[in-house]
């Protein structure tokens, strides 16, 4: 049915299926908040699909990191940070996670050093600052290229639909792609983009320097739009940002504790 975009069918599906064999209804479950949240943005019913899940589960290590992920985040978001923190001690209890901080999505990988939960790749990579170093360096021409590309070729932006934004959004995350390796009609196409030369030349750098870059881009949050707190699906990758341009009482807020 998701194949068909029919979502509601989808849904009903999934629903029936909980009833009719109740012994894997936690899967089901599992599925119906996948679906309530990447499809119809709907926080408050896949809260309940996910809690769902969790309690009817056997064992925690049953269900998707994202499940229990995406439910402890819900609960954050709608102020329930106590109940979503022993979410995420349980996960951390059953060895899901090395640290109740640290929490990505999809993969966490052990053996990459941290500290209290954050993973520091500085202490792990010395390479690191002068990557950071080359991304300071470059805002300033970064910036032009983009400002040439938004206004000569705005319709290159394309909408992001991997975050959750703030249910009272009237703007939306865009990227305009640096870089980003893909398949495109059965070829695999890796190259950076020809509007941004200047940038791509420190992006190449950086691949000559050990940093591997897997993906670049100018990201974009319209007025009135509000990114949800969250964690990236892996703790294998770094984000990098390097700001452009800041709304005079813009802010952001990167973790409970200010880090």
């Amino acid at each position: 049915y998701l194949g068909w975009q029919d979502v509601p069918q989808a849904v009903e599906t999934l629903r029936n299926a909980s009833i009719a064999d109740p012994q894997y209804a936690w899967h089901y479950n599992e599925y119906l908040g996948d679906i309530l949240y990447e499809h119809r943005n709907d926080l408050g019913g896949s809260r309940l699909a996910y809690k769902e899940a969790l309690d009817k589960s056997p064992k925690l290590d049953l269900l998707s990191n994202r499940t229990w992920m995406r439910y402890g985040n819900i609960l954050i978001w709608n102020g329930a940070r106590a109940e979503a923190e022993a979410v995420f001690a349980n996960a951390a209890k059953s060895g899901l996670l090395q640290n109740p901080n640290q929490r990505p999505e999809v993969e966490f990988l052990p053996e990459l050093q941290c500290e209290d939960g954050f993973w520091f790749q500085a202490a792990s990579n010395p390479k690191l600052a002068t990557v950071m170093k080359e991304l300071t360096d470059i805002i300033p021409v970064a910036r032009k290229e983009y400002e040439k590309w938004s206004k000569t070729r705005a319709k290159d932006a394309v909408v992001d639909t991997s975050v959750i934004l703030d249910r009272n959004n009237s703007g939306r995350r865009l990227h305009f792609w640096i870089h980003r390796p893909q398949f495109e009609r059965g070829t695999w196409r890796d190259s950076c983009s020809y509007k941004t030369p200047k940038t791509c030349e420190v992006l190449r750098r950086m691949n000559a320097s050990g940093i591997l870059v897997f993906q670049a881009s100018f990201d974009v949050l319209e007025p009135g739009a509000t990114v949800m707190s969250h964690c990236h699906h892996t703790n294998r990758e770094l984000f990098l940002d390097a700001v452009l341009f800041t709304p005079q009482h813009g802010h952001a807020t990167l973790t409970a504790s200010g880090r």
